[in-house]
């Protein structure tokens, strides 16, 4: 069974929830080291969301809180664990559930193709792609 937490704070967390993001930090074309992770999650726009499995940590999402001027949105900026597939239907619940109570419009996940597939079938649809050139 998982259970899945928002963490307040941060160092409590970090040495286990930091090799997880470091995953996803790699993929990340250089944008981003884990350092800058750390900072961003001591600070006041981004969350550290936890998976856990018998008390084991198996995944750690890091969330971007953004402030359009009509609408707020929550992002999913990194994402980094294990057995995605069996918890990914309650990481969903969850953060719904918490975004309509704290005043959230939208849920956003800039990555990969492969979360277009990934999470189609909880309401998710592609309205911008994001490409980019190497230089």
């Amino acid at each position: 069974m998982y259970t899945i937490e928002r963490i307040t704070d941060i160092d409590s967390a970090w040495d286990e929830a930091k090799p997880l993001i470091q995953k996803a930090v790699d993929e990340s074309n250089g944008e981003t080291a884990i350092q800058d992770v750390y900072k961003q999650l001591t600070g006041e726009t981004h969350r550290l969301v936890v998976i856990r499995e018998g008390g084991v940590m198996r995944a750690a999402v890091v969330l971007n809180l953004i402030n359009y001027p009509q609408k707020m949105a929550v992002r999913f900026v990194y994402l980094g664990g294990e057995k995605m597939r069996d918890w990914i239907p309650a990481l969903d619940d969850y953060i719904s559930s918490w975004g309509r109570n704290n005043g959230i419009d939208c849920i956003e996940v800039v990555g990969r193709k492969g979360w277009v597939k990934m999470l189609n079938n909880y309401g998710y649809k592609p309205e911008y792609v994001h490409i980019i050139k190497q230089l």
